[in-house]
């Protein structure tokens, strides 16, 4: 993706959730967008080359805007993206170099109360691979982990914002056990 390609795909994020309603069509034409989306065009052999190893993690905004966010997304090899939320949130997550593991939760409904999830997914995913959905309810926490040096394009709509009741909660977990094939955990929020 050229720099011109990169715009399109802003401009194309920016006019899908302007809607108030977002056709499935629209999505899909996003998720195309997505999927042309390099590392080469990117200049991610040297970004990634010179990323800051001594953090867990590191971003660049590509876009912000009120109804939307893109960010890439660096990871070095051996560190992770602990679990955290996506509160009433849609993303959509592109890998676009080195190797990642996706681990997907969602709450259980008949916690009652109780903070505890299941996972739902584990994928490897790369370059080829293709992009992820998140929504509010489905898949809404993950934890990311980079197999090799990675880095992911993820959009947001609509971000995070604390004073709307959407921060970003990260979560530490405890297995507690299996219930109909599925590892459930207890989650406990990070300070």
């Amino acid at each position: 993706m050229s720099i011109q390609g990169l715009d399109l795909l802003r401009e194309h994020a920016v006019s899908v959730f302007n809607q108030d309603y977002i056709s499935p069509s629209y999505i899909q034409h996003l998720f195309e967008h997505l999927h042309w989306v390099n590392a080469h065009s990117m200049g991610l052999g040297e970004r990634i080359s010179t990323m800051n190893r001594e953090m867990s993690w590191d971003f660049e905004d590509l876009l912000s805007h009120p109804r939307v966010h893109i960010k890439l997304l660096m990871i070095p090899q051996g560190n992770h993206i602990p679990i955290h939320d996506h509160p009433e949130m849609h993303v959509f997550l592109k890998c676009i170099w080195g190797h990642m593991k996706v681990e997907s939760f969602d709450w259980l409904r008949e916690a009652k109360g109780e903070p505890l999830a299941h996972k739902t997914s584990e994928v490897i995913l790369n370059g080829a691979s293709e992009p992820i959905a998140i929504t509010p309810s489905f898949q809404n926490m993950h934890r990311i982990t980079a197999i090799q040096d990675c880095a992911f394009i993820d959009i947001c709509s609509p971000f995070y914002d604390e004073e709307n009741g959407r921060p970003c909660t990260y979560y530490s977990e405890e297995s507690i056990g299996v219930r109909e094939g599925h590892e459930i955990f207890k989650l406990s929020q990070r300070a």
